[in-house]
């Protein structure tokens, strides 16, 4: 995981606001990251479920946040 306080940017960042907010961003990815994983573990339990892997719900919201992250790789030229 990226740590925002162990780079060459952090010299000062409390003079430059695009550090402020990029490290702000990067804590939010970390967050991020953590809770996807989060939900992976839960989205295992769907095989106890009486809907198994159909479930609409889920489905919606997986390809909501497929979308999601896409448009993000997209804007931002992350994808190859």
């Amino acid at each position: 995981m990226f740590d925002p306080n162990k780079t060459d940017l952090n010299t000062n960042p409390s003079l430059c606001p695009v550090i402020q907010e990029a490290q702000k961003v990067l804590e939010i990815s970390n967050d991020l990251g953590k809770a996807m994983r989060r939900l992976r573990i839960k989205l295992n339990q769907c095989d106890h479920c009486e809907n198994g892997g159909t479930c609409p719900a889920i489905q919606s919201f997986q390809a909501n946040i497929k979308a999601a992250l896409s448009e993000i790789a997209e804007e931002w030229n992350l994808t190859p």
